[in-house]
């Protein structure tokens, strides 16, 4: 349970720090680096939440969160 639970807090952190670089549109995309993800349990935490949807990436490797609106970003 303790996994799982650390799992989801290296996934939220990603998202936090995507949302903090303001990474939430194609054009604002940054590399994990810029939004401060860095480390393996981040960067595994970074493709979990691209296989779910929840961040999407750019042809030259740039990643943000898609944010249809203000409240569900």
């Amino acid at each position: 349970m303790e996994i799982v639970a650390a799992l989801l807090g290296d996934e939220r952190h990603c998202l936090e720090r995507l949302k903090k670089a303001n990474a939430v549109s194609q054009e604002n995309a940054v590399k994990p680096e810029e939004a401060g993800i860095s480390g393996f349990s981040l960067e595994r935490a970074l493709q979990t939440l691209i296989k779910r949807g929840k961040v999407k990436t750019t042809a030259d490797g740039r990643y943000y969160v898609e944010c249809k609106d203000k409240k569900h970003c």
